[in-house]
């Protein structure tokens, strides 16, 4: 009856083994093909797998010679460089806005009133901040090779430009003449006004915030790129072998959710 047991064991010992050398086979062949795909030079069957019998009569299956991808970890490094950035700056653009000033003249009859075209310059600069993102903005495909990363949508400031601005023409009633004259409290009126509308005359511009966008995602793809590039060349030297070979992830960048890629 122990004979019986014993030949059953050694029986299922050798299903077992030709299970697995029937899967290392099939991955050989797998690797035949990737092989000569990539190369036109496919591994030998000696030398992509040895069998090796240890002495509890298992069989053990290994792999050599096979070029395989490191496997790299990112860790904290991208949330810390996007940390390190803080707000970048996307994108400056130059706006100039028209306003009216007007001066009632006497007894506020149009024949002794003023008008004067003055021209408020002004720059809009998007900016993304950088220290919103969380490593939840990080996000790997592996299998694909694939890095989102999102970013929050540009934030526009807008900056008045006082050394740029332009005194037009005076347009006077028929009664009155000479220059017009502004009061310091006509000009921070004025210049209140130029602000708001110099604001407005960006936000209005339909390609304003779109050429925003893809300079961020541009922008935010030439920061990480060269650190991927250094954590796989650290991740390769580290694995010193001639077999490992670095892996290659495509940056999609995603503004507020849209793939700006």
């Amino acid at each position: 009856m122990a004979k019986k047991r014993s030949g059953w064991t050694e029986g299922k010992t050798i299903l077992r083994f030709k299970q697995l050398l029937l899967g290392a086979l099939l991955g050989v062949i797998l690797l035949w093909i990737i092989s000569y795909a990539m190369s036109g030079s496919p591994y030998s069957l000696m030398e992509a797998i040895t069998v090796k019998k240890s002495g509890d009569n298992s069989y053990d299956l290994r792999q050599k010679k096979v070029p395989y991808t490191v496997k790299v970890d990112f860790g904290h490094v991208l949330l810390d460089e996007a940390q390190r950035e803080k707000k970048l700056i996307i994108y400056s653009q130059k706006t100039a806005v028209p306003v009216q000033a007007k001066k009632k003249g006497l007894f506020s009859l149009p024949v002794f009133s003023q008008n004067k075209s003055i021209l408020f310059h002004g720059v809009g600069t998007y900016s993304v901040d950088l220290a919103e993102i969380t490593e939840s903005d990080f996000s790997f495909d592996p299998s694909g090779q694939i890095l989102q990363i999102h970013i929050p949508e540009p934030v526009l400031s807008v900056e008045y430009l006082p050394e740029e601005t332009e005194f037009l023409n005076t347009s006077n009633g028929i009664l009155r003449f000479g220059e017009m004259q502004l009061t310091p409290e006509m000009m921070t009126e004025l210049e209140a006004l130029a602000k708001k509308e110099l604001r407005k005359s960006i936000e209005e511009d339909s390609d304003s915030m779109e050429t925003a966008r893809k300079f961020a995602a541009l922008s935010v793809k030439e920061i990480f790129e060269p650190v991927l590039k250094k954590q796989i060349d650290a991740a390769l030297e580290e694995a010193d072998d001639q077999y490992a070979i670095p892996p290659y992830y495509t940056i999609q960048v995603l503004v507020d959710g849209k793939d700006e890629d």
